[in-house]
């Protein structure tokens, strides 16, 4: 009965992490979880689910129903050095129809989202509201966003693809798109 209730959970464990789009490995914390958008994953990160060194994998596309939010590290319980965010497989693409960020490193520092040339992030909003597809705010600095595709709908003075916002006390700085 044991055997056959360890197995059960196997498989139930399998399943889940087989449907996610959005795999995380970490150096502390869970060591490894799968979630069904990026939102979910810097979500766990905040409230410190994951710490260390993390490795985030886009497996499949992915729509945000909301802004996915990365806080700084030492801001409430996240606790990471350095995330990595990588497509795993060709022609991924994080996108949604946001009236405001579609990624939002809110002070976040030290994150590369590398798109291996076949990761495309886009905000399809047309919303007159402050919309983007990658904001920096509050400090966010020494990040990288490369060798992606990254598209943006909206079009104002308060709006932009990418998105460089207020920047607390030290600024967004050190970022390299």
């Amino acid at each position: 009965m044991k055997k056959l209730l360890l197995s059960l959970a196997g498989l139930v464990l399998l399943a889940v992490t087989a449907s996610a789009q959005v795999s995380v490995l970490s150096s502390g914390g869970v060591p490894g979880a799968g979630y069904t958008t990026l939102g979910g994953a810097f979500g766990a990160i905040n409230t410190g689910v994951h710490t260390g060194t993390i490795s985030i994998s886009i497996g499949g596309n992915i729509t945000e129903p909301v802004s996915a939010v990365l806080n700084a590290s030492g801001s409430g319980s996240a606790n990471y050095g350095a995330i990595q965010i990588i497509p795993s497989g060709g022609g991924r693409s994080i996108s949604g129809s946001i009236a405001g960020p579609l990624i939002d490193l809110n002070g976040a520092a030290n994150v590369t989202i590398n798109g291996a040339n076949s990761l495309t992030i886009e905000n399809t909003s047309a919303s007159g509201a402050p919309t983007s597809t990658i904001r920096f705010i509050g400090g966010a600095s020494n990040n990288a966003i490369v060798n992606c595709i990254l598209k943006g709908a909206a079009n104002s003075l308060a709006s932009g693809t990418t998105f460089f916002s207020t920047g607390g006390a030290v600024g967004n700085t050190g970022n390299t798109i």
